[in-house]
């Protein structure tokens, strides 16, 4: 089952999403700090991918204890696999924060804290009855990077340094003239990284510039 979603992003799996998603979440490979985690990978096995799930959920609960029981509500899940199609993104449902495997091994704990912060916020708004639409992205994923600067403006001191250089990045991100969240940004990026792991040329002007992606926006996700 990971091989199709190495070479499928979900949102092109649309018919059978529901099933396709419980098929891979299954049973949890682990709990950790009250979330069910599981790891559905070809390329590292759970001993390798849990402890940098369990060094994140550390920071968030460290510098925010409030917010780690509240985004433990909003999305008791995290699941870890091969290329989603981003490196962090939020499933609607059933709702769960998920982590592109290689990228969570090669980033520091820290941008893995930032980034359920990130995916729990969409949770959060989404619970609160805020859908994310092409009217209200620009809105909500404002939302969702203050909250991951306001959480990294608390962490411990002796991430202090590196938690500023992810603020600054992240106010970039903001700034920038073709944001992440746009529709064409995102097929654009989604495109260049399926081109780099070699998937097929059908696949590929599916997700070329131009391109409606109802789809996307009908099944949720960041």
């Amino acid at each position: 089952m990971t091989r199709i979603t190495a070479a499928v992003p979900g949102w092109l799996l649309a018919p059978l999403l529901l099933p396709f998603r419980l098929a891979l979440l299954g049973r949890p490979t682990a709990t950790i700090g009250g979330f069910r985690v599981y790891v559905r990978s070809e390329s590292y096995d759970a001993a390798t991918l849990l402890p940098p799930v369990a060094s994140a959920l550390d920071l968030v609960r460290e510098a925010d204890p409030r917010r780690f029981g509240r985004i433990r509500t909003d999305s008791p899940r995290l699941y870890v696999s091969d290329f989603l199609g981003a490196a962090g993104y939020w499933w609607t449902w059933p709702t769960a924060i998920t982590f592109d495997a290689k990228t969570l091994l090669e980033q520091p704990p820290l941008w893995a804290a930032s980034t359920i912060v990130h995916e729990g916020t969409h949770a959060r708004l989404r619970r609160s009855g805020i859908h994310t639409t092409d009217a209200t992205r620009a809105r909500v994923e404002h939302r969702c990077v203050a909250e991951q600067i306001d959480l990294l403006r608390r962490v411990p001191t002796q991430h202090r340094e590196q938690a500023v250089k992810w603020i600054e990045w992240n106010e970039s991100k903001l700034a920038a003239k073709a944001p992440w969240y746009e529709p064409a940004t995102r097929r654009a990026n989604l495109r260049s990284e399926l081109a780099t792991r070699g998937a097929p040329d059908w696949l590929l002007r599916l997700v070329a510039p131009g391109r409606r992606t109802q789809i996307e926006e009908r099944n949720g996700g960041t």
